[in-house]
């Protein structure tokens, strides 16, 4: 893996909060004492004195706790300790006390677990982790041979709603085989790419460090670990794991709502209730006022990311110092070298001059001709990250287009059929968009006719793109006011009274199901953001409004 940049360890420390430890050798500094314990260190950053569960409570949004059946006793074929599965009465020690406070002076909660033999730490481990940043997990556990470990990882790789939540797991050993471990694990959690001693498995990203003094493979001895050190490394590992421009602006997004969550709150205080309570009295329709407050978090929560500047983790400086430690790929050397060569400039110095100045700048010396030629490959000029474990998707430049044209659904909630909601025909399989205003989509007491517009596959320039059953989709908007379709729908009896989706079951997709036909319905697809839905719907309307008029030819044709 290549060492994250300063910029991303420090964007990585400002966003981590909290940490969970297991291991069934931790000292803690309390002496001999059994059970499952947690001890919380200080946020030195936040002043925080947490106490009791507070890190590893019940997760307050769960209905209950997802639990793994976890064996603490070993397994009937369990083999004897070798050289690398060592005994438990050898297995490393974890000195608790030292990396909690370490964690505490990078401002990081860390809780840890200390499990009994027999004791099933599947319930506390799972609700925990459902809550904190990082994982931490021993791999020889009462002399499971990574039983325990391996259950643990795999949980969370299935966890139902938790599948694309991206989540960092450490594995902090006394075994010497960091590689064996790594592969183990792997094997539990199905489609894995493995190098090394690092796994990545959809969302999950694992690395296997290993306890001081512990012997390794001389290739791997950077990945030996003191624990005053580990705390830092934990931080550069989760840098490491998400570094990117991307990433960077989201985490340092995401930091700073963090940090400013609770000057949001006094904002938001509950000495405005009255106040907010006789705006929703006095309005023509009270409901809009939901809307209207979330309008107004929305707004704050803008206001707290420019001022914190969190753009600049994406502009040219973060761009040269990121790119400076990656690799252009090679596919496309030969004709960066034209260009290159052209210019009097390596093909790494030209293809940062595009990043700073954009193609069509006349300094980058290219043709109308190249220019076009260019857009088919230059999404790919750059690759970041290991080459051994992931690799630039071909459907990169598609996949950047559906996270700028779509709003992605957290959860699982019930879709309401509103402007910008793009549907497929269960009949026909053909896509349509929305275009019924929002206004005109709640507070429906009667059954209601909504507008669709055909959507159909481009075959050159598209309008939008989406993404649906795995596959990506180029379409276009068909504009023209014949090509309207109207859906009548009945509207849900619970508010907000509008056209709310249903599933039949938990493995089917949502859908909307018209009034006029119960064996014909309109699967939800995805949702366009709101100023492209604006745009298709101001497009539309500029279409039906056109006005035509008798022109005189000659002087159309500037012949007078």
């Amino acid at each position: 893996m290549l060492s994250p940049g300063a910029a991303a360890c420090v964007i990585a420390q400002d966003f981590l909060q909290t940490v969970v430890i297991v291991d069934d050798q931790a000292d803690l500094g309390l002496g001999n004492v059994g059970g499952p314990v947690s001890v919380i260190g200080s946020n030195s950053a936040a002043d925080a004195q947490v106490e009791g569960d507070g890190v590893l409570g019940r997760d307050p949004e769960a209905d209950s706790p997802s639990t793994v059946d976890i064996e603490a006793e070993p397994s009937p074929d369990l083999v004897e300790p070798t050289d690398d599965a060592l005994s438990v009465a050898e297995h490393g020690v974890l000195d608790a006390k030292k990396i909690i406070n370490e964690f505490a002076q990078l401002g990081l909660v860390c809780g840890v677990i200390r499990p009994e033999e027999a004791e099933d730490i599947g319930p506390i481990v799972n609700t925990a982790a459902r809550r904190a940043d990082v994982l931490i997990l021993d791999w020889w556990m009462h002399g499971d041979a990574g039983t325990t470990s391996k259950a643990i990882v795999e949980q969370l790789a299935s966890s139902d709603g938790h599948q694309d939540r991206l989540r960092l797991v450490i594995i902090y050993t006394a075994a010497q085989d960091l590689r064996r471990v790594a592969e183990e694990v792997s094997g539990s959690l199905g489609d894995a790419k493995v190098a090394h001693n690092r796994v990545v498995a959809g969302s999950i990203r694992l690395v296997v460090l290993a306890k001081p003094d512990t012997q390794v493979d001389p290739s791997l001895s950077e990945d030996v670990v003191p624990f005053d050190a580990f705390p830092a490394r934990v931080v550069k590992e989760f840098a490491g794991a998400v570094e990117g421009l991307l990433s960077n602006v989201a985490f340092a997004a995401l930091a700073a709502i963090r940090s400013n969550t609770h000057r949001m709150l006094n904002r938001f205080d509950h000495a405005l209730d009255p106040a907010f309570l006789g705006h929703r009295m006095l309005l023509p329709d009270p409901e809009d006022a939901e809307r209207h407050l979330v309008e107004l978090i929305l707004q704050e929560l803008s206001a707290v990311l420019e001022s914190a500047a969190v753009g600049r983790n994406a502009d040219y400086e973060a761009v040269h110092q990121l790119v400076s430690d990656s690799v252009l790929t090679v596919e496309h050397l030969e004709k960066l070298g034209e260009f290159a060569a052209r210019n009097e400039m390596s093909i790494a110095d030209l293809a940062m001059q595009f990043v700073k100045l954009g193609v069509n700048d006349p300094e980058c010396k290219l043709s109308i001709k190249e220019r076009k030629e260019i857009r088919g490959w230059i999404s790919t000029i750059f690759t970041f990250g290991s080459d051994e474990l992931e690799d630039i998707s071909p459907d990169v430049g598609k996949e950047w287009s559906v996270l700028m044209f779509n709003k992605l659904q957290y959860g699982d909630r019930r879709s309401e059929l509103r402007l910008g909601v793009v549907v497929r025909d269960s009949i026909t399989g053909a896509f349509m968009l929305c275009m019924q205003p929002v206004c005109d989509s709640v507070r429906l007491n009667a059954r209601t006719s909504f507008p669709f517009l055909p959507l159909e596959e481009a075959s050159g320039s598209a309008d939008i793109v989406i993404r649906h059953s795995g596959a990506y989709h180029l379409l276009n908007v068909k504009l023209r006011f014949r090509d309207l379709v109207m859906v009548p729908f009945d509207p849900s009896s619970d508010a907000p009274r509008a056209v709310k989706a249903v599933r039949p079951t938990a493995s089917d997709s949502w859908r909307f199901v018209p009034a006029s036909d119960d064996s014909r319905y309109l699967e939800w697809v995805t949702e366009l953001r709101d100023n492209f839905a604006h745009k298709f719907a101001n497009r539309f309307a500029e279409s039906a409004s056109r006005v035509g008029t008798d022109d005189s030819e000659l002087f159309r044709r500037g012949a007078l």
